[in-house]
């Protein structure tokens, strides 16, 4: 009699006589062959559904459900607002290191600030209302993607002080404003995307890393209002791919995406130029990521992926405020403009 523990040595002994034939030798391959195309045609079937799910968000943007602002309307933002915005990142960034939070959340609390400001005017060169509304953003974005999130007394004012009640009225504003849509796709969304198509000779990990810590630097474009998460996080890939890439070259690259027809390539292509002047040319200092963030902020773009995970709603989270109505800080009668 067989031993039993001989009966199941191979796989092959998993299947009746006629089905094992069949799989041995349709095509003369090898049990192996055949677990090794299994793999392969998994592997083909999760490209697709990437792909399919990049060409989602890129339909979002293109609808408008994406960053808001098209470059002709950007012309009519007063430059005050220009300036507070450069203010109200450097604030993001600052406070954002400060607290250990995920870049992610960095880059979040600025799409907030962006869409909160094409679809609503501040008048007056309210400067106090831009660093609150910094603050609020920032709370926001930390409720959608930190474990841990400070109480509103927590958040610096630095020159201004505001009652929590006051920031969290901005909360409920800025909430109304962009709909309570807040699982809003963001470059690192794309990143992963990209890099999986553009870098083939790196390693997948690695080259997320390395474009992570360039998109910080992407931030300070002043320009960023208009500019969509597809085309920085594409620029961002193909700037770490090689910074010297001609004209020519960054179109064969784009263009052999399959998702190129949803990608405004023109756009890639002057952000991939303008990456050249950033590190001279800004007055945002973002802070440096220590390797444990980075390693933490690397593995959170790969786990949230589009690669990793069957779409953007697998990172969706409740938004849940916290009662400080007993704050009792009050904003100086200095600050009080308007």
């Amino acid at each position: 009699m067989q031993n039993s523990q001989d009966a199941f040595s191979s796989p092959s002994s998993l299947l009746c006589r006629e089905e094992s034939e069949n799989v041995l030798n349709d095509g003369g391959g090898t049990i192996g062959d055949y677990i090794s195309n299994a793999g392969k045609e998994e592997e083909e079937e999760d490209d697709d559904d990437d792909a399919e799910y990049v060409e989602m968000l890129l339909r979002e943007e293109i609808s408008g459900n994406g960053p808001v602002l098209q470059e002709q309307e950007c012309a009519y933002i007063s430059n005050w607002i220009k300036e507070a915005r450069l203010d109200a990142i450097q604030y993001i960034l600052s406070t954002n290191a400060s607290f250990g939070f995920k870049i992610q959340t960095a880059f979040l609390a600025v799409t907030y600030l962006d869409k909160f400001l094409s679809r609503r005017l501040i008048e007056g060169e309210k400067y106090w209302a831009i660093r609150l509304l910094a603050i609020a953003c920032l709370s926001l974005a930390a409720k959608m993607e930190e474990c841990r999130v400070p109480l509103l007394s927590e958040f610096p004012g630095e020159d201004y002080n505001f009652e929590g009640k006051v920031i969290r009225r901005m909360e409920i504003l800025i909430l109304d404003t962009l709909e309570w849509r807040m699982a809003i796709a963001t470059p690192y969304t794309f990143t992963p995307y990209f890099v999986s198509k553009l870098c083939k000779n790196n390693q997948l990990r690695d080259a997320v890393s390395r474009v992570i810590e360039i998109i910080p630097v992407a931030i300070r474009n002043a320009n960023l209002i208009h500019d969509r998460p597809s085309t920085i996080a594409a620029a961002a890939t193909l700037w770490m791919l090689d910074q010297r890439l001609s004209r020519e070259s960054l179109e064969l690259k784009i263009n052999a995406l399959s998702s190129s027809g949803f990608l405004k390539i023109e756009d890639i292509i002057s952000f991939y130029n303008q990456m050249k002047e950033l590190d001279t040319s800004s007055s945002i200092r973002s802070p440096p990521l220590t390797p444990i963030q980075l390693r933490r902020t690397s593995n959170d773009v790969l786990e949230n992926s589009s690669i990793a995970s069957s779409g953007l709603s697998a990172k969706r989270k409740s938004l849940t405020f916290t009662d400080e109505g007993d704050q009792n800080v009050k904003m100086p009668d200095s600050k009080r403009q308007g």
